[in-house]
């Protein structure tokens, strides 16, 4: 213990005699010769030392920061993960060395600082939670309303595919496509039954172009010429080629509606399920009526004297010049109601059995 108590005396006692003859030494060096020079030199001469102790701590920092630069950067250049480890550990390191250094320069100011920042920090908070919570019940407000409405789309929706499932069934559906089939079968073949009817009437209007009324006629014109230029000696009796004359109109008229109602059969078939079928039976009724001596138009009264008035009404039309339409229309009011359907019903059988009433006529 006694060499440490006496340490600080005598350091204190080298102090006092270095600083007494370095103010002995400059008062005698002195040109002035006082005692106030010689502490001014004394001070002088510690500022300057301070001065050169500074320049020579700073100088020897920059050297080092150099030195450790370089150093890092020649690290750098073969492992830059070493280099910023290396970098890091120094921070750190002068961090730990400056610590109490920043500890004693630390001040009141920073505490004030603090406390400022930490209320202000508190009053954000304050100011964002409220935030928040506006918007959290906004969304709140608006994911119910939309909950509501799809829940509402939802019961519509349900709503429109029960209606739907109740109007229209699978049955249903099955029944319509069948349908459908059928009447594209029946318009092929009532696309076949026009083709048919549009070959048969060209045939026909080939037949009618060949037929050469002259050659029917003969030279009955010629005749009617002489008989009219000879004197009237004798009264002759025209009634026969009259009617002869007649007939053959009749028979061209026929000709001509025959066409008329293949070329309208032709435009009706697409709409009619059997058109073709019940084109040819009408014909082969015609053919065969025709053929045969009583009529088949009579055949469909029951009425002996409903056949008689038919005949009777169509030999009073023989004198008229009146066409197969008319007379057919001119029947069908005089036949009455039985009759007239019967007659409109077979408009092929009433032309057929006007032309056999004019040529027996």
């Amino acid at each position: 213990m006694k060499p440490n108590l006496l340490r600080a005396p005598l350091i204190k006692s080298a102090i006092l005699l270095i600083v007494c003859s370095l103010l002995v030494y400059f008062t005698l060096t002195s040109a002035e010769g006082s005692i106030w020079s010689s502490i001014g030199a004394i001070f002088t001469l510690f500022f300057r030392i301070a001065q050169l102790a500074i320049g020579l701590a700073v100088g020897l920092l920059v050297c080092l920061a150099v030195l450790i630069g370089i150093f890092l950067g020649a690290v750098a250049l073969f492992d830059a993960s070493s280099a910023s480890r290396m970098y890091e550990g120094l921070r750190q390191t002068i961090l730990n060395w400056l610590a109490p250094a920043l500890c004693l320069l630390s001040s009141d100011h920073e505490d004030k600082l603090e406390a400022e920042l930490s209320d202000l920090g508190q009053s954000l908070k304050n100011d964002f939670s409220r935030m928040i919570a506006s918007a959290r019940q906004e969304l709140s407000a608006a994911q119910s309303e939309l909950a509501a409405k799809v829940s509402a789309l939802q019961g519509k929706v349900q709503a429109a595919e029960k209606a739907t499932e109740e109007k229209v069934s699978t049955e249903q559906l099955e029944a319509v496509t069948a349908e459908v089939v059928t009447v594209s079968e029946a318009l092929t073949a009532t696309e076949g039954t026009v083709k048919v009817l549009q070959q048969k009437v060209e045939e026909a209007v080939k037949k009618i172009g060949a037929v050469d009324p002259g050659a029917i006629l003969g030279d009955v014109p010629a005749r009617l010429e002489t008989l009219e230029q000879q004197e009237p000696a004798a009264p002759v009796d025209l009634q026969p080629i009259e009617e002869k004359i007649a007939a053959l109109q009749a028979e061209i008229e026929s000709l001509q509606s025959a066409l008329k109602e293949a070329s309208t059969a032709g435009a009706t078939a697409e709409s009619a399920d059997t058109p073709a079928a019940a084109a040819k039976e009408e014909n082969q009724e015609t053919v065969e009526d025709s053929e045969s001596s009583e009529h088949r138009l009579l055949s469909y009264f029951d009425n002996k004297a409903d056949q008689d008035k038919l005949t009777a009404l169509v030999a009073e039309t023989l004198k008229k010049d009146m066409t197969y339409a008319q007379v057919t229309d001119f029947l069908i009011k005089k036949m009455g109601e039985k009759g007239g359907t019967i007659i409109a019903e077979h408009p092929s059988l009433a032309k057929d059995f006007i032309r056999q009433c004019r040529r027996n006529a």
